[in-house]
């Protein structure tokens, strides 16, 4: 029976440096300190009123991530094409015009995680389609520039980012039990009128991959 042989990748010494510097790029736009504030103190209303589970922490900043660092990690791992160039990429990046502000509303809530396990992060999808078109324009950007998990179908799918509104205690199981607590955080935000969002100018940064 024949033996399977491992086929080497391709080598890319720039490539190869580069990845080895431990950089990434991730780049978002702040929400509003009001609307933070108003978003934070309603789910910790529902939580000192039992109505959601208690949480572990609740952020009182949020950031519409238009390129998500946890996305970028991941994709990373799927390797460099010829002539991949981080610089040249962050560069781009910063070089497109965008809008100084987006009018966003709050979209869909959910409650998400790595595997069932692990779903304990309470979520809000960030409903703007000009933030959708920056996530695919930034995609696009990283895929031509010569990062393999950033071309084709990926850049249709990058869809309307979320901000993280709670960790939750303890993982979330039933189906049931998730349709109450994003009912509840709905209800909520629509009696305090938590719903509507100024994003602030776009940022992009460099961080360290470690």
């Amino acid at each position: 029976m024949p033996r399977r042989t491992r086929m080497p990748g391709r080598y890319n010494p720039q490539a190869n440096k580069e990845k080895n510097g431990l950089r990434m790029l991730k780049a978002f736009r702040p929400v509003d300190q009001e609307s933070s504030l108003t978003i934070a103190g309603v789910v910790r209303s529902l939580e000192e009123d039992n109505t959601i589970p208690k949480t572990e922490t609740i952020p009182y900043s949020h950031l519409a991530y238009v390129l998500d660092p946890h996305i970028v990690r991941k994709e990373f791992s799927q390797g460099f094409m010829s002539g991949y160039s981080f610089f040249r990429a962050k560069e781009r990046i910063k070089s497109q015009e965008y809008e100084d502000e987006l009018q966003s509303q709050i979209g869909k809530i959910a409650i998400i995680g790595k595997n069932r396990s692990r779903k304990r992060l309470l979520c809000a999808y960030v409903q703007n389609p000009e933030i959708v078109k920056e996530r695919q324009a930034i995609y696009s950007i990283l895929g031509e520039e010569g990062l393999a998990g950033f071309r084709g179908k990926k850049i249709k799918r990058a869809g309307a980012p979320i901000l993280h509104l709670a960790t939750f205690a303890e993982p979330i199981h039933e189906k049931e039990h998730k349709e109450q607590i994003v009912a509840a955080i709905d209800t909520a935000l629509v009696i305090h009128q938590a719903g509507e969002l100024t994003l602030s100018c776009l940022e992009v940064q460099t961080v360290n991959l470690d």
